[in-house]
């Protein structure tokens, strides 16, 4: 009766949401619920909590997308043609292992993710949208393998990483409660809905999460092993690939997986977007996160899954590179995008931090272009786009390079790098 009480429709709101008493209740419904979906020890009221029909949190759900003025039939519609949302969205990286995609084509994922965020949009005199209640409620849909909505064109998993996104960031429009991000983080970890969770975080700790969460999902590793081989790279993956002349061969029958979709998604978003300087320095932006270290995470990621399972993804990698930088096969290294360029020439051709003295590797580790298998050509035709680009270059030697006490040592670093490792 409660729960039927609590969803009362006036005029197409509903009222009693917004009313401290009932909304304290329904939350403290959701939170008992999810524990006892997750084997949580609770207290009072979990054999009523436990029994919340997912049709009431469907109903709940819209509710609070009625109540915050979003526009709802945008998740019902599609303006444009989408691959298969079964087999291409990310609520289907959860599945236990990572499937074929049947299409050779990337499948660019932002146009959903700017339509559902577009569907999300609150009116600024709401009241904003009600995470607390939104977010456990798709939590425990998603945790049922329930749909939202039977009609709806976006997939639960792929509305819930967005709202998570969007819980985390600034509002300019004043909300009507306060966030429990601590609650609601703690809803995510204890539902292992690990995207979910990375959304909420955001930034570099989101991002390692998001990562991590491919690794775990499509190599079965564990959360502790992929973050740290994610961070350092310590973790055994095999000798230096060799380039064979079969490559090309094996290039064109390679078929993304979903998680090699979901790296290639980040690349984009966090890499291939880069147009200022200001980006390659996120210390002053919330949530920002450095081009060079989402290139090298990313990469190290892909590795993991070439050795796995895929050992042609490296030369596939490499074209799709090339056409999505402008730089052509047959010419030298000339494009559009010079700081996409320097930050994947970062993370490519220069060891990491810990690998290195005066930036230069001292340990004796492969970089990540060997271990790939990328070709010298592209390494040079890279090196060329971002040629005079101190963001292409470590920190410790750009420093020298400012105060020019490095002399001219600096001049051709990086092609100097590239044949030394030949």
């Amino acid at each position: 009766t409660r729960l039927a009480f609590a969803l009362i429709s006036v005029h197409g709101k509903y009222p009693l949401l917004r009313e401290a008493e009932v909304r304290a209740w329904a939350v403290e419904q959701l939170v008992l619920c999810t524990n006892a979906s997750a084997g949580v020890d609770t207290d009072d009221g979990l054999e009523t909590a436990s029994n919340i029909p997912s049709d009431w949190l469907r109903d709940l759900f819209t509710a609070c997308l009625s109540n915050a003025g979003s526009y709802v039939e945008r998740l019902y519609t599609r303006a444009s043609p989408f691959p298969s949302q079964e087999s291409l969205s990310v609520a289907s990286i959860v599945s236990a292992e990572a499937s074929p995609i049947e299409n050779n084509d990337v499948y660019q994922p932002q146009e959903e993710r700017n339509r559902i965020k577009s569907a999300l949009s609150s009116s600024p005199e709401s009241g904003g949208l009600d995470f607390d209640l939104m977010i456990p409620a798709l939590l425990l849909l998603q945790r049922r393998s329930v749909k939202w909505s039977e009609d709806a064109i976006f997939s639960t998993q792929s509305i819930l990483n967005e709202l998570c996104d969007l819980a985390g960031r600034y509002s300019p429009y004043e909300s009507a409660f306060a966030f429990d991000s601590a609650t609601v983080t703690r809803l995510c970890a204890i539902s292992e809905n690990v995207q979910a969770a990375a959304n909420l975080i955001g930034g570099r700790n989101g991002f390692v999460l998001k990562c991590a969460d491919v690794l775990m999902t499509c190599v079965g590793m564990t959360m502790d092993k992929a973050e740290n081989y994610l961070l350092t790279g310590e973790v055994n993956v095999g000798p230096p690939r060799q380039i064979h002349i079969s490559d090309a061969v094996a290039e064109s029958s390679f078929i993304p997986t979903n998680g090699h979709h979901q790296l290639l998604s980040l690349i984009e978003e966090h890499v291939l977007i880069v147009k200022t300087y200001g980006e390659f320095e996120t210390k002053h932006i919330r949530g920002g996160v450095n081009p060079v270290f989402a290139a090298r995470v990313c990469l190290r990621a892909w590795l993991c899954l070439m050795r796995h399972d895929s050992p042609s993804s490296g030369p596939w990698l490499v074209s799709w590179l090339r056409d999505k930088l402008g730089i052509a096969d047959d010419e030298n290294g000339k494009s559009k995008k010079r700081l996409p360029c320097a930050a994947l020439c970062r993370a490519l051709l220069w060891p990491d931090d810990s690998d290195s003295v005066d930036g230069f590797n001292r340990t004796g580790s492969p970089l990540l272009a060997e271990l790939l298998g990328f070709e010298p050509k592209f390494w040079i035709q890279l090196a060329q786009a971002c040629c005079g680009l101190i963001e292409a270059i470590p920190p410790s030697i750009a420093e020298r390079v400012m105060d020019g006490s490095h002399g001219t040592v600096v001049k051709g670093l990086t092609t100097n790098v590239i044949f030394s490792v030949n």
